[in-house]
């Protein structure tokens, strides 16, 4: 696995420990993963081919 995909593991593992919760149209989800996602998402929007230490900066 690239450092890449291991940095991005980490910190949603890290978010995943969030007791408080976002309500999805999936179910719950821990707010701070939610977050990181929407804003890696949003991110993606704005700048598709933005550095990976950008992409980390965003979902940490």
């Amino acid at each position: 696995m690239a450092k890449y995909e291991t940095a991005i593991e980490r910190i949603d593992a890290a978010h995943a420990d969030d007791p408080r919760e976002a309500q999805t149209p999936t179910g719950p989800v821990p707010y701070e993963l939610h977050y990181a996602q929407k804003m890696t998402s949003y991110l993606s929007t704005l700048n598709p081919s933005a550095p990976e230490l950008l992409r980390l900066a965003i979902r940490a």
